[in-house]
């Protein structure tokens, strides 16, 4: 299991993970029989080869809740030209309904629960062509009933709605001790670095007070509302002024 908070290159690692397992019999090994000697990254090619050898043609599905990434990933992967193009790119309705060797879950913060408003009808006929509890199954069931072999992406604090796997219910169905968990702890999307990240998740969980964070970030022009058109009033004004400024709105 994978975990990382946004920005931090877990979408990016499985996709190398993907490229390196459909490769792994192009990367040269050292012929010599023994493994004595062999450095960290040697000894990981000697054992995918040999996970390959025994798993020949492995049946690999990725995994993107998110229909407007999957879409690109799908399409990046169709035109790359090499072994990528014979990797399933789903979502988890596809997953569900074959029979996987390896499954990589990419956001399984964003899987669902039986909660899902419009498609709790489908959600629910999923669940029952795989003889499973409507009330108490989510779509990660669904994933680790249908592949031998799961590597999970996860990061519960982008849980966006009430209808997403919540994290109990991820910490159950997956029974993964906290050892073996990879962390990512790089910022590769934001320049601030993870203080920053850290920081704004410390201020939006009430976890720090407002005028403490502001001291953290220097230069830039934060402002606290308590009254919704008093900012976008305040926001479209500077739009005037630099024409790049936007309303955004979340989770609701």
């Amino acid at each position: 299991m994978v975990y990382g908070l946004a920005g931090t290159g877990k979408t990016l690692l499985a996709i190398k993970m993907i490229y390196t397992l459909v490769h792994a019999n192009k990367i040269k090994e050292d012929s010599s029989e023994t493994t004595i000697g062999y450095s960290d990254e040697e000894m990981a090619i000697h054992e995918l080869n040999d996970f390959i050898k025994k798993n020949k043609n492995l049946k690999i599905g990725f995994v993107l809740p998110m229909t407007s990434l999957r879409s690109t990933i799908h399409s990046v992967f169709r035109q790359a030209g090499n072994e990528l193009k014979n990797v399933s790119v789903i979502g988890p309705y596809d997953a569900a309904r074959e029979n996987y060797d390896l499954l990589f879950v990419d956001e399984c913060h964003r899987l669902t629960q039986n909660n899902c408003g419009q498609a709790q009808g489908k959600f629910i006929k999923m669940c029952n062509s795989l003889n499973i509890d409507t009330k108490k199954s989510t779509q990660l069931d669904w994933m680790i009933m249908t592949s031998k072999y799961q590597i999970l992406f996860y990061d519960p604090d982008q849980r966006i709605k009430e209808s997403d796997i919540t994290n109990k219910q991820f910490l159950e169905t997956t029974k993964i001790a906290k050892e073996e968990w990879y962390k990512l702890s790089s910022q590769i999307r934001c320049h601030a670095g993870d203080r920053y990240s850290e920081e704004l998740n410390n201020l939006f969980e009430c976890k720090d007070r407002f005028d403490k964070f502001k001291k953290c970030i220097g230069n830039y022009d934060l402002k606290m509302f308590d009254d919704v058109d008093e900012m976008v009033k305040s926001i479209k004004k500077l739009d005037k002024k630099m024409c790049l400024c936007r309303n955004v709105a979340g989770y609701s």
